[in-house]
């Protein structure tokens, strides 16, 4: 093998190439790199409240994004500034977007009382800046309420100092459920009690600004508000971003509900912090539990399970680096910008023949751009109706059979490419052999170093889309390892496990290939979000199974089992994972919740949408909306719901996987951690990733009630975009 120079990105460290590629245009003259026009927008600490001398609790956060394509953009300087009130940035002034598009800044607060405002900007495009808010105030401090005995939806009275002037400022917590202020001064609040309240002996009254909170006064709730009863399957949402909207849920014929705060932001990378509240009111008589047609006892537990957040296989990694360079390669191409051409000459436009030999260009994973492509020669040991399979003349022996090969071709021409190209539509032919070139090589096995837990198995790159670039080779190549018995290029890999892996990788890489075609080449698009390529892609391998599974279960599960442990991992701790994708590349849980996200709209929309998704040039939520007719707030929360209502008494035509069983789909045991809660009164917070979701079991006392709602940090609003809400469907 030969390495021969490819003008390619400058390195980065790791599998991706992420900055802007250096090229020559037509003239051989150097053209200077630039970024498209971007955009920022806020993604976590903005709005927040200190006393003097304070460090922020949350660090201010923006995300980086093309301002028409919305996707996160790495390595971009960002300057900050406080622009007004008194407060220092600690650290550098200017920060470096990571792969994310996000940057942040913590700030400490000074002396003076008064609103902060604080700019962030990108170098060199002024347009691109954001505002975040701070405030440095005073400790509220609560003196009196009056009356002391409260009924549920009638005006109080506060008494105390430092308030807001501002009403909505103002957070009056009635044991944590939110109170709205309808008038205040700086000494003075008129409050209504949250008519969710039921009759009890007391609840605590403090008031807040943000989470600068005054201490509490016990009052007593003489009398409660209305009573919710819902049938099994009905569901109300809670979704005020002020966090004023709370019910009363009743615990009629043992009554259980599954309550699911989620946000519904489409900022990757953000963070959004929530309170969910719930108190207990005795039970006035008792009832018999009623179960469903499944039990979701079995689904409780202590909510601590594995991470969404785990690192992806070496496939993945790579995989994902692929994807983001060549989201780079085609903003280069949409510029009218093209590297200097070394690639090879084109083979004639015929099918290859058995024993005939070709050139290619196969990328190395090397960081240098002097030696990232490797010239190899490989012979074709098979040519079927659709593929040409070639092996590596420096393959190590002994190797594949020709039986091996001749099976491959048959997967491929009979059951991957016809499933493919159903339902996403057709690669493009750039070489005229109407095949796809399916490359044996060991350069892939050196993809992977010695001792790794994981190995890359194969890859498509949409660089040999691009004839007018160095070192593309100007058709469809798939490209995969060989076995290597004796480890000569990394760990030892014998022929059945590559024959194993490569199938499920097959049909994955050809769904990209075919969406590069739709996407870019025929209809000049730029590159898709990760997320939506990746999901599409996994799609594909669950329709190479169901075209299996019927005639050959045992063959299905080669290209069902990946997206299954993805799903599961999702499903263990989806509040730790974005839909939308926050870490750049995509964790196997955000890739699980990809994946989850298109079969649940597949089955509710039909067999014709994941084509429709394809041959679209709007990227992401843009592409989803457009396709399904509805907000994003309104589809994500929907999908969350039908993932755990799915074949229970609960479920309905908008909350389940019509024609699908999801339940069987992902194995016993259930992979959901669900903490129950209702027998106490109850106070959980955390933090959510946008287009993200949690899941809790709410259990009522027997003839009693449940008040709950859900605010932002400290229990007041919800962060600006956060889009949070809380979903409350009785499942029991």
């Amino acid at each position: 093998m030969k390495s021969l120079y490819g003008a390619g990105p400058v390195p980065r460290r790791g599998w991706s190439v992420l900055v802007p590629i250096l090229v020559l245009a037509c003239s051989k003259s150097p053209v200077e790199p630039r970024f498209p026009a971007l955009e920022i927008v806020p993604a976590g600490g903005d709005g927040q409240y200190g006393t003097a001398g304070l460090e922020l609790p949350q660090p201010l956060r923006i995300v980086v994004r093309a301002a028409d394509s919305k996707l996160p953009v790495e390595d971009v300087d960002v300057l900050w500034e406080v622009v007004s009130g008194d407060a220092t940035l600690l650290g550098p002034d200017v920060r470096v977007t990571d792969e994310a598009g996000a940057a942040e800044v913590s700030l400490r607060l000074g002396v003076s009382e008064g609103e902060i405002m604080i700019s962030a900007t990108v170098a060199g495009q002024s347009g691109a800046t954001a505002v975040l808010h701070a405030f440095l105030v005073g400790t509220p401090a609560l003196t009196s309420v009056e009356p002391t005995a409260v009924a549920a939806g009638e005006s109080v009275s506060l008494e105390g100092e430092n308030f807001s002037p501002v009403p909505d400022q103002n957070v009056v917590l009635f044991s944590g459920i939110r109170g709205r202020v309808t008038s205040a001064t700086a000494t003075r609040l008129v409050v209504d009690v949250p008519e969710c309240l039921a009759p009890r002996g007391s609840v605590s009254v403090r008031t807040s600004l943000g989470t600068v909170s005054s201490d509490s006064i016990e009052v007593s709730v003489v009398s409660g508000g209305p009573v919710l009863s819902m049938a099994v399957g009905q569901h109300v949402d809670l979704d005020d971003p002020m966090a004023l909207h709370c019910v009363r849920l009743s615990g009629e014929a043992g009554a259980a509900f599954m309550a699911m705060p989620y946000s519904s932001s489409t900022v990757a990378a953000a963070l959004h912090p929530f309170q969910m509240t719930g108190l207990v009111h005795a039970p006035v008589l008792t009832a018999p539990a009623r179960a469903g047609e499944r039990s979701f006892a079995d689904l409780t537990g202590s909510g601590v399970g594995s991470p969404g957040s785990e690192i992806p296989s070496a496939q993945e990694r790579f995989e994902a680096g692929l994807r983001l360079e060549e989201g780079t390669l085609i903003e280069q191409r949409e510029r009218g910008h093209h590297l200097l051409s070394e690639a090879l000459p084109a083979p004639a436009a015929a099918p290859p023949v058995v024993g005939q030999t070709r050139d290619f260009f196969v990328y190395n994973g090397e960081t240098d751009p002097s030696i990232r492509f490797d010239e190899i020669t490989a012979t074709v040991r098979h040519v079927g109706t659709h593929v040409a399979v070639y092996v590596d003349n420096d393959a190590p022996e002994p190797g594949f059979t020709d039986a091996d090969l001749q099976a491959l071709a048959a997967r491929f021409d009979q059951v991957i490419h016809p499933a493919v190209t159903d339902a996403f539509g057709h690669p493009s032919d750039l070489d005229g052999t109407s095949r796809i070139a399916v490359l044996f090589t060991p350069v892939v096995n050196g993809l992977t170093p010695r001792e790794a837990t994981s190995f890359v198995g194969g890859f498509f790159f949409g660089r040999d889309l691009m004839p007018e670039l160095s070192s593309s080779n100007g058709a469809e190549v798939f490209y995969a390892l060989v076995p290597d018995p004796d480890a000569l290029y990394s760990d030892r890999r014998d022929r059945q496990q590559v024959l194993q892996v490569v199938p499920g990788i097959l049909a994955h890489e050809f769904q990209h290939m075919v969406h590069y075609n739709q996407r870019v080449l025929l209809r000049d698009g730029s590159q898709d979000a990760l997320w939506m390529l990746e999901g599409l892609a996994q799609m594909a391998e669950e329709l190479v199974a169901r075209a299996y599974e019927e005639e050959a279960p045992l063959e299905a599960e080669l290209f069902r089992d990946g997206n299954r442990r993805r799903a599961r991992l999702f499903l263990e701790r989806p509040d730790t994972v974005s839909l939308v994708v926050s870490s750049g590349r995509g964790t196997l849980g955000e890739r699980g919740a990809g994946l989850l996200f298109l079969l649940y709209l597949h089955q509710q929309h039909g067999d014709d949408l994941l084509g429709r998704l394809t041959r679209s040039t709007r990227t992401g939520v843009a592409n989803v909306e457009a396709e399904v007719g509805a907000d994003w707030s309104a589809v994500l929360p929907d999908w969350a719901t039908a993932m755990f209502l799915d074949g229970s008494a609960a479920e309905s035509d908008r909350f389940s996987y019509p024609g699908f069983d999801l339940w069987a789909f992902l194995e016993d045991p259930p992979p959901f951690r669900v903490q129950p809660h209702g027998g106490s009164d109850f106070e959980r917070s955390g933090s959510l990733p946008s287009s993200s979701l949690r899941y809790f079991i709410l259990r009522p006392p027997d003839g009693g009630s449940l008040s709950i709602t859900i605010g932002g940090a400290g229990g007041g609003s919800h962060g600006p975009g956060a889009a949070f809400g809380l979903r409350i469907v009785r499942i029991e």
